[in-house]
């Protein structure tokens, strides 16, 4: 919330958080602290989430409803390198990640659900923990890198369904009511962007840069606001259509470095989602395999990011 106020100022350039050492506590019992970097320039007043509701002090307000097993504030996750099929989507995340949350918010037995499966992260990590595994997939290439992946880890008693085609329309592809959604959106166009370093790697070993260029897929909405407002829709209709009661939602997100500015996507997301749902404490996966890079170094300093948000929600009972 303050750096929501302070930009509607300044410009905010840039944003760390410090973490604690697991065995040594802050003052207020806190396990990280935000370091935000602000500026006044050309660009100052022009926060891009001026036009968001201000919907925390609404369902947020609510006292927490915590699973049982405790949720570190923050964690070191650095997965094994990603196999040959894998390395075809340009942005998966790992199992191992999946696998920490599913873990947390679910038993055995429970309905996950991905609406955005790319090649199977999610389903794969809640079959090998005897979880019943569902997941749209819009590109029809990764969805079938998915359903090979899955039929290696098949179990017998486990269900799991992969369907492809729009997460806007997944009301009507008969998934029975979910326990728990885990997934992670496109990071708005940033894989449309030209030039950028990883972007040129993967344009010399002949993988695919984007997601697709389908005019459905949310990686190609060119426009921030509407990107952030049309990804909103899709899990509104899926909490009024699929989850339960008491559901819980994991959505991995990071806020975003564009030409000079920052977009605090993860925030405006979790904002945004309060309106319907219950924002649990935060969590961050650390990277800590990720040089930090100065950018503008002696004219306006910023640096990449190494730190995804895990946003952790509960549907009202």
């Amino acid at each position: 919330q303050l750096a929501t106020d302070l930009g509607r100022i300044f410009s905010l350039k840039d944003e760390k958080i410090a973490c604690w050492s697991q065995d040594i506590k802050s003052q207020s019992g806190a396990a990280f602290f935000y370091v935000l970097y602000f500026r006044k320039d050309a660009k100052s007043g022009l926060h891009q989430s001026k036009h968001f509701p201000d919907a925390f002090k609404n369902i947020a307000d609510a006292p927490a409803i915590l699973p049982d097993q405790d949720l570190p504030a923050w964690f070191i996750l650095k997965p094994p390198p990603r196999k040959k099929d894998e390395m075809l989507h340009p942005a998966k995340y790992p199992e191992q990640l999946t696998k920490l949350f599913i873990d947390t918010f679910t038993q055995a037995g429970a309905n996950v659900f991905d609406p955005m499966s790319g090649t199977g992260s999610t389903l794969i990590s809640a079959i090998e923990n005897d979880r019943n595994a569902y997941g749209v997939e819009l590109s029809p290439f990764f969805a079938e890198i998915a359903r090979q992946r899955i039929n290696v880890h098949h179990k017998d008693g486990v269900i799991c369904r992969l369907e492809t085609g729009d997460a806007l329309n997944a009301d009507s592809m008969n998934f029975p009511p979910v326990d728990y959604m885990i997934t992670s959106p496109p990071y708005w166009d940033m894989l449309n962007m030209k030039g950028a370093e990883y972007q040129a790697r993967r344009k010399e070993k002949g993988l695919q840069l984007n997601y697709s260029d389908d005019t459905r897929d949310l990686g190609n909405i060119n426009d921030y606001q509407a990107f952030v407002q049309e990804l909103a829709e899709i899990y509104f209709k899926i909490d009024e259509q699929l989850l339960k009661p008491g559901a819980y939602i994991t959505i991995v997100v990071k806020n975003i470095k564009k030409l000079g500015s920052n977009y605090p996507l993860a925030w405006d997301l979790a904002r945004i989602l309060c309106e319907r749902w219950q924002l649990l404490p935060e969590c961050f996966w650390c990277q800590d395999d990720i040089s930090i890079a100065p950018y503008g170094y002696g004219n306006t300093w910023v640096s990449n990011t190494f730190h995804q948000y895990c946003l952790n929600f509960r549907k009202p009972v």
